[in-house]
């Protein structure tokens, strides 16, 4: 596998090159929205029961049958199924193939498109028939028959939706002289390699976690573009200018107009090989990313190897706790996270976005004077005039929730302009921020520990709070009972300034981005020949004392942050314990794997929980076995069983996490019963 790192630099285009830039981006969001309407639409044909409707348009599609790779499926095709009849036919017959899949034996009956439609709706609706008659007997819903034609045609809508966008673009774009539409990928390609296309229709479990409900959404502005580069050195696109600075060529602009002034700030090695280019326009800056084949010594991150191992903790109201063990010596250590400086300028951000919203935006509400205006003006219409007494009043009352809801478009004040810019350079900056900071604790923990292990708890991240929000205030308007409670209820939740409140549980999710940190722990720990499982189950570890393995701890209460063991007698911080019991399990993983390993070794090597594979690294211990818990009361802390837990912070924590405590953003947990707890002695 190539070693693949990405360099991000600003580029400063000009006014002719920021036009030209903007016109790709415009086309790229224009593409993918025409997709998303042609999704849309067919969709809403299928779930109508237009069988024939979604098959005409899904075979509707102008594909070339002399392109290579689509030229050699039907051929092997036609071989395999078709002999004897002409290519033309056969190749109708692939197409169909492939909308189908697996619910039909496609033959040549299906040549006739109504015969297809009719064995497919037929089929169709006896799986709905099926599914309705399972739900009226109260099967459970994972036990539901399930509805394969249904999601197979869906399937060929979304290849087709995909397809038809960029055969529109490409009528409709008019590339500057000198460039290709093949230059420029945009975001949907129709084709089994758009990935975005294909994540936002077929979502993952982790994404649906998190709302993603595969329903593609509309674009209101343009991300950026890529385009591939077969393997040119850095020198065949940088080059320097008479003045002080450097320029970058980017393909997709006008030829004679290439060159794009850019802060080359990061070198990339000489010997480096470019393989992919994206630009990125961001609160109206511009960037470019370069994707890098480097060579290993600089893709390699040089680990210390000092035997230290690190159990994180994903916390409520820390953002991340460490607990720290040293395998040679067993010295313990520990690390409170926090993301401080994120919140300061989060609270700048918020009162930016409080002055903006007191300028004239391009939206507002209409006044109580352009809805009553509004509403004699429908009441005046024949169609309404035509309605009985009853059916004029409730059309007049669902017009004025209708005039209520909808915004009118109106001309932004200069002030406005301006501090809307202000607001976009304030989010970008908090987003290069924790970008920023993720990217240092990760290379640090990577960098100085042997052993990174995650708990799989993720900060609580509320994301339905419009949707609650709409569905009571249409409970008031209903005259429901008890809802105008429940209303005034959940307006005050947002306002808490605690960790229930809904913006703080926003926030923290946010900011914290453990899924983030998860990805770049696993790709660092590949480079760092380091052992990292990013997906430990937690269940228990804030109970269960880690130095006993007794569950003496208070449950169901996370107010409550530290607990004295009364099996043990020792004082537990919270969140610090349930890190040395995600370092104890993650542990006890690594030498599991150790015992299966057929290998002699003393190296193994493992798949992390998320799937990546990491490099082999010395077995855990001493050398000459694996570690394993103690068997004096099954203690984590070997030879201090039965003890308080030494003192945790000192002058000896590993090398390079010591930059973390420098920049600020790692520090000592605070106890207020620490004196208590360092007084005691190991026995």
């Amino acid at each position: 596998m190539a070693n693949l790192l990405n360099y991000k630099f600003e580029i400063f285009p000009t006014d002719p090159q920021r036009a030209q830039l903007n016109r790709i981006l415009y086309e790229g969001r224009r593409q993918w929205n025409k997709a998303v309407t042609i999704r849309k639409k067919l969709k809403t044909a299928l779930l109508t029961g237009q069988i024939e409707h979604v098959i005409n348009s899904c075979l509707s599609s102008d594909k070339s049958d002399n392109q290579g790779q689509r030229r050699k499926a039907i051929l092997k095709f036609q071989g395999e199924n078709f002999a004897g009849l002409d290519f033309n036919s056969v190749s109708r017959l692939y197409d169909i193939k492939n909308l189908v899949g697996k619910i039909l034996e496609v033959d040549k009956r299906h040549l006739d498109i109504n015969l297809l439609a009719n064995e497919l709706k037929e089929k169709y609706e006896k799986e709905i028939e099926e599914r309705k008659r399972a739900e009226k007997d109260g099967v459970e819903r994972d036990k539901l028959p399930k509805l394969k034609t249904y999601w197979q045609l869906l399937s060929a809508v979304n290849q087709y939706a995909g397809f038809a966008a960029k055969t529109f673009v490409d009528k409709s774009f008019k590339p500057p002289k000198g460039m290709s539409l093949s230059t420029v990928r945009f975001n949907v390609s129709g084709s089994k390699n758009a990935r975005r296309w294909n994540q936002s229709v077929q979502p993952k479990k982790g994404q649906r976690a998190y709302g993603a409900t595969g329903e593609p959404q509309y674009k209101r502005r343009a991300e950026g573009f890529a385009y591939q580069i077969q393997g040119k050195n850095i020198n065949e696109l940088l080059r320097s200018k008479k003045n002080p600075g450097n320029q970058i060529h980017i393909t997709a602009v006008h030829k004679g107009n290439s060159w794009v002034n850019i802060a080359y700030h990061r070198p990339i090695p000489e010997s480096s090989r470019i393989k992919e280019l994206t630009v990125n326009a961001k609160a109206g800056r511009y960037f470019v990313v370069l994707t890098a084949e480097v060579p290993e010594t600089v893709w390699t991150i040089p680990s210390m190897k000092k035997g230290w191992h690190a159990g994180i903790d994903p916390g409520a109201q820390t953002a991340l706790t460490v607990a720290l063990k040293n395998s040679k010596n067993g010295a313990l250590r520990h690390l409170a996270i926090h993301y401080e400086f994120l919140e300061k300028n989060l609270d700048k951000l918020e009162k930016i976005q409080q002055s903006l919203s007191l300028k004239q935006g391009p939206r507002r509400k209409r006044t109580k004077e352009e809805i009553k205006e509004a509403l004699s003006q429908y009441e005046k219409k024949r169609s309404v005039q035509k309605l009985t007494t009853e059916e004029r009043e409730k059309a007049i009352v669902k017009e004025n929730e209708r005039l209520e809801r909808r915004w009118i478009r109106q001309e932004s004040s200069k002030r406005w302009r301006r501090w809307a810019k202000r607001v976009s350079a304030a989010q970008l900056k908090i987003a290069n921020q924790r970008a920023d900071v993720l990217h240092k604790i990760s290379r640090a923990l990577t960098e100085g520990c042997d052993v990174v292990g995650i708990g799989n708890w993720e900060p609580k991240r509320e994301i339905t709070y419009r949707k609650k929000l709409k569905l009571l205030k249409k409970e008031v308007r209903k005259g429901i009972e008890g809802a105008a409670e429940k209303l005034k209820a959940h307006q005050e939740e947002k306002s808490k300034q605690g960790p229930k409140g809904v913006k703080k549980m926003r926030r923290g999710g946010r900011d914290r981005s453990i899924a983030t940190l998860r990805r770049l722990i696993e790709e660092k720990a590949k480079r760092a020949s380091a052992y990292a499982l990013t997906n430990i189950k937690e269940a228990g570890s804030t109970y269960t004392c880690c130095v006993c393995g007794k569950a003496t701890g208070p449950k169901n209460d996370t107010s409550v942050r530290e607990w004295r063991c009364n099996a043990c007698d020792t004082l537990h911080h919270r969140d610090l314990n349930s890190g040395f019991n995600i370092l104890k399990k993650t542990e006890l993983e690594i030498a599991a794997a150790q015992a299966a390993s057929p290998e002699t070794g003393s190296t193994v090597t493992r798949t992390t929980a998320q799937g990546a594979m990491v490099q082999p690294v010395s077995v855990i211990g001493d050398g000459n076995h694996a570690t394993e818990p103690s068997g004096r009361g099954g203690s984590f802390f070997y030879g201090h069983a039965d003890t308080v837990l030494p003192d945790l912070w000192d002058k000896e924590v590993p090398e390079a996490l010591k930059s973390l405590i420098s920049m600020g953003v790692a520090r000592r947990l605070t106890m207020q019963l620490e004196t208590e707890m360092c007084s005691k002695t190991p026995t």
